[in-house]
């Protein structure tokens, strides 16, 4: 649905992005993944026809996007990093109205636009002013109005920027709904590390290019990332640091201020059950377990210049460079789970 090749963009003597190549199956969640000042955001506005590049060629649902626009924009639904909805107009006037921009028939409008309402669970506040609303719930009309003309692409540019953690999650749950119940591809750029291991089918890191392109999982596969995990334990001793050794994808253990700190490698979500199973059966008393998201570790492997990551094509996806890159700060949530 989105096919991107070698795209540049400067401005001036300052280079944005260089030789962006990527593409995003038909129905997959796709993440744009980078610090901020990556080139994320001019991606974006170039795949919407916001911008031109420099160099490069773009083509979204078959139309190419540099040569008509006018058609491409038919096929893309777009929420900016600074979204905004018309704050003197109603929840369902901002969709109606955006309607008519959009040239949805007069007897096709009214449908969509309550089917809109029920999707995003906005009914209840159908007739109040977009200027009364939460932030969160601004949010989830601003992508309501970005489907109003049924594009089969939605691009969404940092979408829970801002948002508190429960208004952050019931965005990230209505995209994934957007895309496996609407059936829509969703390109979706971010900084949260959570954010795209949670809702990404895929993830392309960027950094002025794209450095890596997968499945959250494989990049750290590739990257050859082992996990560290933190067991704390009430009773810990050196015999609970064997057992762990002795369990499949354990790859080093020790005890750390009256922690089990282990390293994994392989699918953190399968190791970590058996090496508590284990524990457990050995007498262990877990109060807790904690581990890093494997994605962040991969991210700062790869950014930092570390283990080389091959990118291939997965699903949908395209083909980028080998990675061995130079450094960036970037900070992110960890998946904690137990």
């Amino acid at each position: 649905m989105i096919e991107v090749s070698g795209l540049v963009k400067r401005y001036g003597s300052v280079t944005a992005i260089e030789g962006v190549t990527f593409s995003v199956g038909s129905g997959e969640v796709f993440g744009l993944l980078g610090p901020n000042g990556a080139g994320k955001t001019t991606t974006m506005r170039i795949i919407c026809c916001v911008i031109p590049p420099d160099a490069g060629s773009v083509v979204v649902a078959g139309v190419d996007a540099l040569r008509d626009p006018s058609r491409a924009k038919q096929s893309i639904g777009y929420l900016p990093e600074v979204p905004s909805v018309y704050s003197r107009l109603t929840v369902r006037e901002n969709l109606e109205f955006f309607a008519r921009l959009y040239g949805v028939p007069g007897g096709e409008a009214e449908p969509r636009v309550s089917r809109l309402l029920r999707f995003f669970s906005l009914e209840e506040r159908a007739d109040q002013l977009a200027s009364r609303l939460s932030k969160g719930l601004r949010q989830r009309l601003a992508i309501a109005r970005a489907l109003v003309h049924d594009p089969p692409v939605l691009l969404l540019d940092e979408p829970t920027s801002g948002l508190d953690p429960i208004s952050a999650r019931e965005v990230r749950d209505l995209v994934v709904r957007v895309a496996r119940e609407e059936g829509k591809t969703v390109l979706l750029s971010t900084h949260n590390l959570f954010e795209a291991e949670q809702v990404c089918d895929r993830v392309a890191i960027i950094r002025r290019t794209i450095l890596a392109v997968g499945r959250p999982r494989e990049l750290a596969e590739r990257a050859s990332i082992r996990v560290p995990v933190r067991v704390a334990l009430a009773n810990p001793s050196e015999g609970l640091v064997r057992v762990a050794l002795s369990v499949q994808g354990v790859t080093s253990a020790k005890l750390e201020s009256g922690e089990l700190v282990a390293e994994l490698e392989g699918d953190p979500d399968s190791v970590v059950p058996e090496l508590s199973a284990a524990l457990v059966a050995a007498g262990a008393k877990i109060l807790s377990i904690r581990r890093t998201s494997s994605l962040e570790e991969a991210f700062i492997s790869v950014v930092r210049g570390g283990p080389r990551v091959r990118s291939r094509s997965v699903g949908g996806g395209g083909r980028g460079p080998d990675v061995n890159t130079g450094t960036a700060e970037m900070s992110g949530e960890g998946v904690v789970r137990a």
